[in-house]
């Protein structure tokens, strides 16, 4: 779901809200308790939601990590005699992010889970309170369809504004690991605006000055020999 759509719902939902309060307040309470109910469990639960996902995060750049330090010390690592070693460490490392990212992707599908199911309870209130209020005669047969129509617009609202929250504290690990590789510089460095260079004019590449230390002193070269292909002689 883009962040546009976002804005789309939550612009319908409050428009529909507005209407329906001047229907019946209780029942326009009612449909609007599941969403406070999904704030409040991403609320309490954001302190697992960051906890998962950066051991996922943490776990994955272990093993980018050690590739890098592996095919950096491919010759080392075989002087050594270690690549039994070396691989067997990398099962390793593999097998710990397995086991993190499974439990970051459990944790968020049954958030997920619990966002639809507290939907579908309160659709299923909504009803109940229809149903008294049409048979009490203060909910007419129009109102009753109206209210349908924007249920599952605001339902889809709700689990997609769920989903939005859960994601923002994830990404929130992300942001966190890339503000340490800042060193102290300002936090919207992330964010800061800059050319990119996709189509001409090209920026120009300054000259840089010659200082002594770029001359080339001594060229050594030992046993150098060329062939030419067509004669093989050299």
């Amino acid at each position: 779901m883009a962040f546009n759509d976002l804005i789309a719902f939550s612009t319908f939902a409050v428009i529909s809200m507005l209407i329906m309060l001047r229907i019946n307040v209780v029942i326009t309470l009612a449909i609007f308790l599941p969403l406070v109910v999904i704030t409040a469990i991403v609320n309490i639960a954001s302190v697992q939601i960051k906890k998962r996902r950066g051991e996922n995060r943490k776990a994955t750049g272990d093993v980018t990590g050690f590739l890098g330090e592996l095919f950096g010390a491919v010759q080392a690592i075989q002087v050594a005699n270690a690549e039994e070693q070396a691989i067997q460490h990398f099962r390793q490392l593999n097998q710990k992010r397995m086991d993190m990212t499974v439990r970051d992707r459990i944790f968020d599908q049954v958030l997920q889970s619990f966002f639809a199911n507290t939907v579908s309870l309160g659709t299923g209130m909504i009803l109940l309170l229809a149903g008294q209020s049409m048979h009490a005669g203060t909910f007419t047969i129009g109102d009753f369809a109206l209210f349908v129509y924007y249920l599952g617009w605001i339902t889809e609202f709700t689990t997609q504004f769920g989903l939005v929250l859960t994601r923002y504290r994830q990404a929130g690990v992300s942001v966190e690991r890339m503000l340490t590789l800042l060193k102290g510089a300002p936090a919207h460095t992330l964010v800061q605006p800059g050319p990119i260079y996709t189509k001409g004019p090209f920026p120009e590449v300054p000259d840089l000055p010659k200082i002594g230390n770029d001359r080339l002193q001594i060229l050594e070269t030992r046993d150098l020999t060329y062939r030419h292909p067509e004669s093989g002689q050299g």
